[in-house]
């Protein structure tokens, strides 16, 4: 949620989505799509310990953006969010058990890097932000900026080489949902540039603390496929 003082600018008093949705051929013109407006996703459908089905879809934006449309009631949940793994090498091959979360809102998600985070979502008003931080031993970037929803926003992401010793790839954590969510029911999550260029598997989890309410896997086509 949004701490008391702080309040989302929109660059635009009406803003628009764009969204081409993967079944369109490369030639078509995008949908231009109010929040009001956005689709049910239908790629992919998980069941839930709570009876919701919660539905993911992969959506290619303006600025050569590629979004996460999840339809599920994320806002009923509290210390709600989304984490995202990319695994760029044999993801096939790879123990799943060695495919894990972040848990940044449950484990890292307080005092000075909560104010950080809140800190760089309001720097990103005025233009895109970014905050290297070490947190727990591990080598983060908070990046802030407009998203594809006209609203400053952020997200943490972080690196994973061989050389970490660690399965390849990247990951990236949403904790503050508010910015990413037309309503309270659809989050549409654009995945950056810079850590999620190259394709692969993507792994995401949506979660309540440490406790995983559900998780789904997706191809990821990286950002040099149109």
């Amino acid at each position: 949620m949004t701490p008391l003082g702080t309040t989302l600018v929109r660059r635009s008093f009406r803003p628009l989505v764009w969204i081409c949705l993967a079944g369109l051929s490369l030639g078509s013109r995008p949908q231009v799509l109010s929040a009001e407006d956005l689709p049910t996703p239908m790629a992919a459908h998980r069941k839930v310990a709570d009876g919701a089905a919660a539905s993911i879809q992969l959506v290619n934006q303006r600025h050569h953006t590629k979004s996460l449309l999840i339809d599920y009631p994320w806002h009923a949940f509290a210390q709600a969010s989304v984490e995202v793994r990319l695994i760029t090498e044999n993801a096939s091959q790879i123990d799943k058990a060695r495919i894990l979360p972040m848990y940044f809102v449950a484990q890292r998600f307080h005092n000075t890097t909560k104010t950080r985070l809140y800190a760089c979502q309001n720097a990103a008003q005025k233009g895109k932000a970014s905050r290297r931080a070490k947190i727990d031993g591990s080598e983060l970037e908070i990046l802030g900026r407009y998203n594809t929803l006209d609203l400053p926003a952020v997200c943490v992401a972080q690196a994973f080489s061989e050389k970490d010793d660690d399965v390849v790839g990247a990951a990236a954590s949403f904790p503050l949902l508010q910015a990413w969510a037309p309503t309270p029911r659809m989050l549409l999550l654009d995945l950056p540039h810079e850590y999620f260029n190259h394709p692969g598997k993507l792994h995401i989890w949506f979660l309540r603390g440490t406790h995983t309410v559900w998780s789904q896997t997706l191809d990821w086509p990286g950002y040099a496929a149109p």
